[in-house]
């Protein structure tokens, strides 16, 4: 199904209860993940939500065979950036249709031929259905940009969304988590409050490094560029991953213990769900021990670059960032 026939369905509330979402766009999957939960009265207390490499077949299946008494629902919600197992998620479906209590949602952010052939599970014949989306067009991402601005209550205009979008290489979740900056000024955005309030390029592509670190994705010439480019220091860029990597870790430790994400718990402020779901994703590819002899490295890292002024600072960073690559390769 494309989005358009989804948004139907989601306007006239005759969504199934058994969805698929899947595809290239991350953004909108984690945004209508959220809209569909919002429309199914998702609550904490009857719901249950696996992250990534924490989906565990057996506690799905139970907490979908749970009946009330009461009428109470059961939701389950699966965010997973790889195909599941087709005989348990047949399971999952026919326990989602078997009875009106339960509801299954999955997000999926990927989009190749094994994922085309999973979405087939949810398929209309069955009671389910699944929903691609596809990479967002610039008019579309504006769009989101003003949704999101509007329930900040923000006054600006499109021209000044359109800006902003540019101004951050059409990087859309950096965008919107900008906007929350800019309801500060409660008065009307311009273009040039944009300009002195958000740093721009600089820290995109700061950003976009460290998340690609932590990939094992970079290689000595990226580091050298960033270097070159004269946003940042040594120094500062191994403080940025490491701030980086506590937060991560505080992410992954709560969904540890907790089964579940909150962010306003974990760093202490509502951060938008798109933008929390992706932390979350992040934070579990990394293996525990990794964040211990990550930190190490950069620890040992920034005090040799403290310690001694006649130390290659360009050369010993690229080092232990290539380190640091392989060691999350292996």
């Amino acid at each position: 199904m494309y989005k358009r026939e989804f948004l139907n369905l989601f306007r006239a509330n005759t969504l199934p209860r058994a969805l698929l979402l899947y595809g290239v766009c991350d953004f909108q999957i984690e945004h209508y993940a959220k809209e569909v939960m919002k429309s199914w009265a998702f609550t904490q207390s009857d719901g249950l939500i696996f992250y990534f490499d924490e989906y565990d077949f057996n506690l799905a299946k139970n907490h979908l065979l749970q009946s009330s008494l009461f009428g109470d629902k059961n939701f389950l919600h699966i965010k997973s950036d790889k195909v599941l197992n087709k005989e348990q998620i047949e399971k999952l479906i026919s326990l989602t249709m078997n009875s009106d209590q339960n509801y299954l949602l999955i997000s999926l952010n990927a989009d190749d031929s094994k994922t085309k052939s999973f979405a087939n599970l949810f398929n209309k014949k069955g009671g389910a259905t699944n929903v691609r989306f596809f990479k967002l067009l610039a008019p579309e991402a504006i769009s989101y940009l003003s949704f999101y601005a509007k329930e900040l209550k923000i006054n600006i205009s499109k021209y000044a969304l359109s800006h902003l979008y540019a101004t951050h290489n059409e990087n859309l979740p950096l965008s919107i988590s900008e906007l929350e900056k800019l309801a500060l000024l409660d008065k009307e955005v311009t273009t040039k409050d944009i300009d002195a309030l958000i740093y721009g390029m600089g820290e995109v592509e700061l950003e976009e490094f460290i998340e690609n670190l932590l990939k094992g994705k970079i290689s000595a010439l990226s580091i050298k560029n960033i270097l070159e480019a004269g946003e940042v220091d040594e120094i500062r860029l191994i403080n940025m991953i490491q701030n980086h990597l506590f937060m991560l870790f505080n992410f992954h430790a709560y969904i540890k213990l907790h089964g579940r994400c909150d962010p306003k718990e974990i760093v202490g402020y509502a951060m938008p769900s798109f933008i929390a779901d992706k932390k979350a994703k992040e934070s579990m590819s990394l293996k525990i021990e990794n964040y211990t002899k990550i930190l190490s490295l950069l620890a040992q890292t920034e005090h040799a670059l403290k310690s001694n002024s006649k130390e290659d600072k360009p050369a010993l960073l690229i080092s232990t960032l290539l380190k640091i690559s392989k060691l999350i390769e292996n």
